[in-house]
């Protein structure tokens, strides 16, 4: 049987890997928002790239919209609750606005409260 930390710090350590294939994954590669995410070598010379909070909110939001997945919605509160101090409100309004998803970014918003 496997372990399994659950632990608020364990969440917080907790990375997703998932390859570019939605709307808002291709649109945010080649936006502004593109400009933060954070360059790591993870092998010799292997390099990848972390989402910022914001790229990584816009996909969990558009993958919830488009499968019903309340998981993604709860990550979604989770990130929102852990990092708003930092957060690009207005670039996640205009980004949710043209993803077709700022009713379910809003929708996140009020549950992070």
């Amino acid at each position: 049987m496997a372990l399994t930390d659950t632990s608020e710090a364990a969440r917080q350590r907790q990375l997703d890997f998932y390859a570019a294939k939605s709307g808002a994954d291709k649109v945010l590669l080649a936006s502004e928002m593109a400009e933060q995410a954070k360059q790591i070598a993870m092998m010799a010379d292997v390099t990848t790239y972390v989402a910022s909070a914001e790229d990584t909110i816009l996909s969990k939001l558009e993958w919830s919209e488009d499968s019903g997945s309340e998981r993604q919605f709860r990550d979604v509160v989770a990130v929102i609750q852990i990092q708003r101090a930092s957060l690009d409100l207005d670039s996640l309004d205009r980004w949710a606005t043209e993803l077709g998803i700022d009713d379910r970014l809003r929708a996140a918003l009020d549950a992070a409260n």
